[in-house]
């Protein structure tokens, strides 16, 4: 697995939506936190659409391109 840069957040809008690249993007993301939040922001329950909004702190902040 690579380590996360910070320039790999540009990517995540414009990954193809349920793509095994957006997947892989956000467990990279997650494993090279120290810690992480999720909340769910919104849902529609007839349409089943929802909203997370994730908010976190990378191990090592300083060496993060």
């Amino acid at each position: 697995m690579f380590k996360f840069k910070s320039r790999e957040l540009d990517f995540i809008e414009i990954l193809p939506p349920s793509s095994e690249a957006l997947k892989e993007n956000l467990e990279t993301i997650l494993s090279d936190s120290e810690r992480w939040n999720a909340a769910l922001a919104s849902v529609d329950h007839q349409t089943g659409t929802y909203r997370i909004v994730l908010e976190g702190r990378l191990r090592e902040a300083e060496s993060i391109n």
